[in-house]
């Protein structure tokens, strides 16, 4: 219900009349005085929650990273740890108690493997090897504490913090992991500790701990403590003076949120304490470390101490205030004149509304920016003058936020003019759900929206600029690719074609050398027959010399020396023509073409089976079959060498996915299959299959990609892959790959019949791509 003037200065009136001014101004400052000192307490309480739940989740967060950063410490210790200690070098020098050899391999892990030290001991806990050297050799070892906990039972284990005697002296924690024979069963032959300095996780702690007042701490379970600002850690007994209760409790798997007293200054603390599950490796025992992020009560409450103060100022603020209610009041009619005139002459869009849809009160500038009177404005509802577009969202605003008491901030939607034109609105606004109206104020940004429309079709014409620009990179980077590989191999095949010629030339010597030998063992063997046919009549005239006779045939087999005079010639000549294909496959594959060789027709099954005589020896070697599955297919266009090419480095990588472990001595069933079919009218397939390795799915995208190889360094470029398809690319087919890890894969390789004759080659690249036989991914 408004008040008026003067209902509201009866009550003073009455006052006035009784008591005097004084007793009606202290009445009037308890009254305005006491809601404020309760609205305080309440505000109070409410801050002091606040700052509780802020410490504790802070503590929290703090602690829970400490525990994290930990763990993942620790765990990435122990696997690179077991893998080194599992490795076959490793093990063979221990086993053979080789004391150079073991100290030569753990120099050589020392990048790898995390930590500063690394020793070896045997069964008895003996040093007999050690990284960086030390003159302990030998000492025994079975003093030390987490030797004592391995030698009980010789498994992994993880000490607590420990003072290193050896140099450099400071804390550490050891990493024990025992080093089998890797035969079945595994013996145990003696143990790999690694020393992990303590200064590599109070680096860690540094960075979690900031620039903020927290203090961030590790507790083994024996009670030490990791930080870069923790002294005097044990009392004179020798007991660690951080096992207070709190610690005990997260030692148990319970975190808490406490207050405690400093175990060395004697300040009070509120921290939070968390357990730390320490890695479930390797049939480990499960020890907990605990993690404290703490701070001293007075800075972690010191808000609230500024609160206090503020709303003590508050206070008296609101006294002085009240004070002056009697002048605020003087001067409200013309307050609500200066309002009145504010609203009147303001440029933004001014108004008010009720609850039913429907405006109350407008100010001139909607008259000015939408062509409407106010008159007009208010006959229907508001939402009659929006866009149809925008009309649905109004509504859900209109009901779910604004009658709800909600304030809404820059919302949008379109307006119409009195021509018929919309124009767009930013809308805040704020209601007052006890009376049913609702206070708005409108911006006209339509410029601003023509603005942002034309920004964005910029944005969206420089984003296809870029984008031309990176896919012509791409494919610039893609051609240089090739390219480099086309000039690297360009030196290679031609020296495969000179040394092809050079071997034709004594091949054809021998070949014809061979055939001459032939024809003149043939009558060498006659001629032997010719004279044992007369061994009678030699035997009578000279009898010795039949006895030496029948004595050397007898020593070099005259029968079987006979028998093989004419055929070890034939098998030698078959073994030189088996050589003579070979080369003349060689140079087929580097010999340059013409330009009408090059835009003719290619016998895909011609190139696979010379293809296949080069590369024969090496699927052998790694215990490969290769098999050819050509059925008679139609020829395609293009350049034969090039497409020699594509079948080279598909059957090179189907090879190495397939490869040989020397290792398990047993040879698995590899095998390689190409096959060729046409598929429809217009189109022939190459396809090259392995039952190897596979792809892995991670993989899969990338295989096409220039340089990308999963080879170890220095046995593959990457480019293989990268130019197989660009090759396919040019003769206007495509490649298709089908894998899956451990399940083999297939390529499959579609060439149209007929397309534009393709580009002749630059004359520096001839005869350069067919050599390359391990450009694979």
């Amino acid at each position: 219900m408004p008040f008026s003037r003067r209902t509201l200065f009866s009550p003073g009136r009455l006052l006035l009349r009784r008591f005097g001014t004084t007793v009606q101004l202290a009445l009037l400052c308890a009254l305005a005085i006491l809601p404020t000192v309760l609205v305080s307490v309440y505000v109070y309480r409410i801050a002091r929650q606040s700052v509780v739940r802020l410490i504790e989740s802070n503590n929290l967060l703090k602690a829970k990273a400490a525990s994290e950063m930990l763990n993942q410490q620790l765990t990435l210790a122990l696997r690179t740890t077991v893998a080194f200690s599992r490795s076959p070098g490793l093990v063979e020098a221990v086993k053979n108690e080789d004391e150079d050899g073991t100290a030569k391999l753990l120099q050589a892990a020392a990048g790898t493997l995390p930590g500063d030290r690394f020793e070896i001991v045997n069964l008895n806990g003996d040093l007999f090897s050690d990284y960086p050297e030390s003159n302990n050799r030998y000492r025994p070892q079975a003093d030390e504490e987490h030797i004592q906990k391995y030698l009980k039972n010789f498994r992994p284990a993880i000490s607590g913090i420990s003072q290193r005697k050896l140099e450099p002296p400071g804390p550490v924690v050891y990493i024990t992991m025992p080093v089998r024979t890797l035969t079945k069963p595994a013996k145990n032959i003696g143990g790999l500790i690694v020393h992990l300095p303590m200064s590599q996780l109070v680096q860690q702690l540094v960075k979690i701990q900031g620039a903020e007042l927290n203090k961030i701490i590790l507790i083994d379970p024996n009670g030490g403590v990791v930080s870069n600002d923790i002294k005097n850690t044990e009392d004179k007994s020798g007991r660690s003076i951080w096992r207070i209760a709190a610690v005990d409790s997260a030692a148990r798997g319970i975190s808490s949120n406490v207050e405690f007293a400093h175990p060395v200054t004697g300040q009070s603390m509120v921290g939070h304490f968390e357990p730390i599950s320490m890695p479930n490796l390797f049939n480990m025992p499960n020890t907990r470390w605990v993690a404290v992020s703490y701070q001293t009560t007075a800075d972690a409450y010191e808000p609230l101490s500024r609160l206090q103060w503020q709303i003590g100022m508050s206070g008296g603020t609101i006294g002085l205030l009240t004070l002056l209610l009697f002048t605020a009041i003087s001067r409200t009619q013309r307050s609500e004149r200066d309002t009145e005139q504010f609203f009147r002459l303001n440029l933004d869009l001014l108004c008010i509304a009720d609850f039913s849809g429907r405006f109350r009160k407008l100010n001139p500038s909607w008259e000015r920016t939408l062509g409407f009177t106010n008159e007009e404005m208010r006959k229907e509802p508001f939402i009659n003058f929006v866009h149809p577009d925008d009309r649905q969202m109004t509504i859900d605003v209109f009901n779910k936020d604004v009658k709800n008491g909600k304030t809404t901030q820059s919302f949008e939607n379109r307006y119409r003019c009195k021509d018929g034109t919309y124009r767009w609105l930013q809308w805040s606004s704020v209601a007052a759900v006890s009376d049913g109206l609702v206070f708005a104020v409108a911006n006209d940004i339509s410029a601003m929206k023509l603005a942002q429309a034309e920004l964005e079709n910029q944005n969206r014409k420089l984003e296809q600029a870029a984008q031309n620009e990176r896919d012509a990179n791409d494919a610039m980077k893609n051609t240089q690719a090739r390219l480099i590989q086309s000039e690297r191999l360009a030196a290679i095949g031609q020296l495969v074609a000179g040394v092809a010629h050079e071997i034709n030339n004594p091949l054809a010597f021998v070949i014809n050398n061979l055939a001459v030998l032939q024809r003149d063992l043939s009558n060498v063997r006659d001629l032997l027959q010719l004279y044992q046919s007369e061994n009678g009549w030699l035997e009578e005239h000279n009898p010795k010399l039949v006895a030496q006779i029948n004595e050397l045939s007898e020593k070099i087999d005259i029968s079987y020396v006979m028998s093989s005079l004419i055929e070890l010639p034939l098998r030698t000549r078959d073994g030189l023509k088996r050589i003579r294909e070979i080369v003349s496959a060689l140079l087929d594959s580097t010999r340059a073409q013409t330009v009408s060789q090059m835009q003719g027709e290619v016998d895909i099954n011609s190139g696979i089976q010379s293809t296949a005589l080069i590369i024969r020896g090496l699927a052998k070697t790694r215990g490969v079959s290769l098999d050819l599955d050509c059925r008679p297919i139609p020829l395609v266009p293009g350049d034969p060498k090039r497409l020699n090419q594509v079948i080279l480095n598909l059957i090179s990588n189907a090879i190495d996915a397939c490869g040989f472990d020397p290792a398990e001595n047993i040879r698995q069933s590899k095998k390689v299959v190409v096959r060729t079919r046409a598929v429809d009218p217009n189109h022939i397939m190459i396809q090259v299959e392995d039952n190897g390795t596979g792809i892995t799915p991670e993989h899969a995208s990338r295989i096409f990609e220039p340089f990308f190889t999963t080879k170890p360094q220095g046995q593959g470029t990457g480019l293989g892959l990268s130019i197989t398809h660009g090759i396919v690319a040019d003769h206007h087919g495509k490649i298709e790959f089908n894998s899956a890890p451990d399940s083999g894969s297939v390529f499959t390789v579609y060439l149209p019949r007929k397309y534009e004759p393709i580009p002749e080659p630059s004359a520096d690249i001839e005869g350069a791509e067919l050599i390359s036989t391990s450009e694979s991914t």
